[in-house]
């Protein structure tokens, strides 16, 4: 379903296609009967379909039968590594880097291999420790529930790969969400498209788009 966990497990998909690893979805398309229609991506707000920075590196393969994209762009403190999809610290910054506030905003439209359809947003505040999720499944209807966890902030990071994505599951303190939202699912999508973007103490900013 759409927990951390699982967009965890759809965005190292995408960037195990440098290695070329497998990557294929499960065939198996499910019972289509009686969902409810979700909408699509276009149909969310703005505010987080758009990036807050412009992408300035993309990659796109076609890997078996799937074309999967990516693109990133960066600013502040960040930027963007060319050729890859990968950040670095801006030539004036000093590290160890201090976090102090953090906030993430995803916007994602998931098929699964049941061929369940979720679209949803999903608004991050690492400083509240809060995971706010706000949108529809096609099988399990409106979704609008808040996840909140332990804070890691303030935090101390020397490699931008540290900057968090996600709360640490084992810190959940309590949940609003039913238990489909929050169940383990390691499997692969059909198909899956995501816009990221983060807001490091209030004025840098990473954006991420991934699809396939």
């Amino acid at each position: 379903m759409i927990k951390s966990s699982k967009l965890v497990t759809i965005l190292s998909a995408v960037a195990m296609l440098a290695l070329l690893s497998g990557c294929g979805g499960d065939d198996d398309n499910g019972d289509d009967d009686n969902q409810i229609s979700v909408g699509t991506l276009s149909s969310l707000p703005s505010s987080y379909t758009e990036p807050l920075v412009a992408y300035s590196a993309s990659d796109s393969r076609v890997f078996n039968g799937k074309t999967y994209t990516r693109k990133i762009g960066a600013d502040g403190d960040f930027k963007t590594v060319a050729n890859t999809f990968d950040v670095e610290f801006d030539a004036s910054v000093s590290t160890p880097y201090t976090i102090t506030t953090l906030t993430r905003t995803e916007a994602v439209d998931i098929t699964e291999a049941s061929s369940e359809h979720i679209l949803a947003t999903v608004t991050y505040d690492f400083n509240a420790g809060t995971e706010h999720f706000k949108g529809t499944s096609s099988v399990n209807g409106t979704i609008d529930c808040v996840n909140t966890y332990m804070t890691p902030l303030p935090l101390l990071i020397s490699f931008t790969d540290e900057i968090p994505e996600y709360f640490d599951d084992s810190t959940l303190s309590s949940t609003t969400c039913p238990n489909w939202i929050n169940e383990d699912d390691n499997s692969e999508p059909l198909s899956f498209t995501g816009v990221f973007n983060t807001t490091i103490n209030g004025t840098s900013h990473i954006s991420t788009y991934q699809s396939f």
